[in-house]
C-alpha cells in the first residue's frame, strides 16, 4: 500500500484515532439489560456518543423525546418493536429486524420494545454527544439501588432526564411537545434490501437536518477503502461483522473485530483493508458537529 492511497489531500497532524476493543467498553448491567458506552462525548471533542444496549425480552423505554440531541438506531440481532410519532401526532410503529435503521429527530415522541423471545441488541448514537451518560448514570444508579423504591427511583431518573434533555412521558402520552420547532425534522426508517451492494446508504446530512450521515461499507476481499473525506470530517466507525485493518499514514497498522468502535478525529487519514476471513462491515457516522 502507497501513502498515496491513504493521504486524503490532508498535512500530517500526528492526530490518532481511539480504538475501543468491544470487551474494553465500559459496562454496566441493571434490570436484565446491558448497556456498553465504547464512546462517550468526552472522547470525541462532544460531536457523538455511543451506546451498545442488550434489551431482555419485552423490556424498552418510555414514550420519551430529546431536546438537545439526535438520535440513530441500528439494530443488530433480535427483534424490536419502535415507536414514532410526527409533527401532526400520528403514530407510526416500525418492526425493527436486524439491520434495520432509525432515525429520530430533537423532539420527536419515540419509544422501542424488545418482541423478541430472547434478548435483542442495538446500537445508538447521540449528535451532538452526551446523551449517553444519561444512560450511564441511570443504570450505575440501578446497580447501586436496585428499582425496590419507587419514589426514590422516579426522583433520580427525573434528575439524570433534567440534566441530559431527556422528556420522559407516560404510557399513551403521545402528544406532540408544544415546544418543539415548526421546521423541526421528521424522523425515518431504513429498512434492510435483500442485496445492497458495498454501500448501504442510511442518511445524509440533509435527511437528519444536519445532525450526521450514515452508512454501512462492506469491503469485497483484499479490498482497501481510503479515507476521502473532506478534511474536516470527523468519523466514526463500528465494525459489524469481519475483522478490518486499518492503516495510519505513518504506517501504523491495528486490527478491529465485530463490536470495536473506531473515533477518527478530522484530518486523520487512514485505509480500511479487508486481509482475510469473512467480508467486514463497517457502520460509518460522519457528524457534522466534529468539524
Amino acid at each position: 500500500m502507497t501513502t498515496e492511497e491513504i493521504t486524503n489531500a490532508a498535512p500530517e497532524t500526528g492526530r490518532h484515532p481511539l480504538h475501543m476493543p468491544a470487551g474494553d467498553a465500559l459496562a454496566l448491567s441493571a434490570r436484565g439489560g446491558r448497556y456498553a458506552i465504547p464512546l462517550r462525548a468526552e472522547d470525541t471533542g462532544g460531536a457523538i456518543g455511543l451506546l451498545d444496549i442488550t434489551v431482555p425480552p419485552g423490556a424498552g423505554s418510555p414514550p420519551h423525546y430529546h431536546t438537545r440531541d439526535a438520535e440513530g438506531f441500528f439494530f443488530l440481532e433480535g427483534a424490536f418493536v419502535m415507536t414514532l410519532v410526527g409533527a401532526d401526532g400520528a403514530a407510526r410503529t416500525v418492526e425493527a429486524a436486524p439491520g434495520t435503521f432509525v432515525h429520530v429527530a430533537p423532539y420527536q415522541i419515540h419509544n422501542f420494545r424488545n418482541s423478541g423471545d430472547g434478548p435483542g441488541r442495538m446500537l445508538c448514537w447521540f449528535t451532538p454527544g452526551g446523551q449517553e451518560n444519561y444512560f450511564f448514570e441511570a443504570a450505575t444508579w440501578l446497580a447501586e439501588h436496585g428499582d425496590g423504591d419507587i419514589p426514590a427511583m422516579a426522583a433520580a431518573f427525573k434528575g439524570f432526564a433534567a440534566r441530559y434533555g431527556t422528556v420522559n412521558l407516560a404510557p399513551g402520552d403521545l402528544a406532540p411537545p408544544a415546544e418543539r420547532p415548526a421546521d423541526a425534522h421528521e424522523g425515518f426508517v431504513v429498512t434492510p434490501v435483500a442485496d445492497s451492494g458495498p454501500v448501504r446508504v442510511l442518511a445524509g446530512d440533509a435527511q437528519t437536518g444536519g445532525a450526521y450521515s450514515a452508512w454501512v461499507r462492506t469491503l469485497a476481499p483484499s479490498e482497501t477503502a481510503s479515507s476521502n473525506l473532506r478534511d474536516e470530517d470527523a468519523k466514526l466507525h463500528v465494525v459489524l461483522s469481519g475483522t478490518v485493518e486499518y492503516t495510519l499514514l505513518e504506517g501504523e497498522t491495528f486490527d478491529a473485530s465485530p463490536g470495536d468502535a473506531v473515533w477518527w478525529p478530522a484530518r486523520t487519514p487512514h485505509a480500511a483493508v479487508h486481509r482475510r476471513g469473512e467480508a467486514p462491515a463497517i457502520l460509518l457516522v460522519v457528524a457534522p458537529a466534529a468539524r
